[in-house]
């Protein structure tokens, strides 16, 4: 059977960092929600959210080598989920890319239709002060 193709196999256009697309949970005393974004250095990232006082933890997370693929992912993403468009009480950074309510199998099902290479993924990671 022939082998499903990769996501370093297929780009037009090569970063040479990885690109991480991903959802995070963020959360606080006073409220949960969740952010898809984009990233070249996911941990700068996040910590630059939990400044905020956030604690944060990955429900997902894929990364690869081409940026203007995963940047258009990453939009069509927010266009699908925005209905469950949320604003934080704290305004960040990408406070617009937050979501009241994501389920993760959904959002898998969802981004394996629209991105149907296999690439590398962390899962279920809780980020803390280094």
């Amino acid at each position: 059977s022939p082998t499903q193709p990769t996501c370093s196999g297929n780009f037009l256009y090569m970063n040479k960092r990885n690109v991480y697309l991903y959802l995070i949970k963020l959360s606080n005393k006073k409220e949960a929600f969740y952010k898809i974004g984009i990233s070249v250095n996911k941990y700068s990232r996040f910590y630059q959210i939990m400044k905020f006082g956030y604690s944060c933890n990955i429900e997902y997370m894929m990364f690869g080598k081409n940026y203007l693929e995963l940047l258009e992912l990453e939009g069509k993403l927010h266009n699908i989920f925005s209905e469950k468009s949320y604003t934080p009480s704290v305004k960040f950074g990408g406070y617009t890319e937050c979501y009241s309510n994501i389920d993760e199998k959904e959002y898998i099902k969802v981004l394996r239709e629209l991105h149907p290479f296999q690439c590398e993924v962390i899962k279920n990671q809780q980020i803390s002060w280094r």
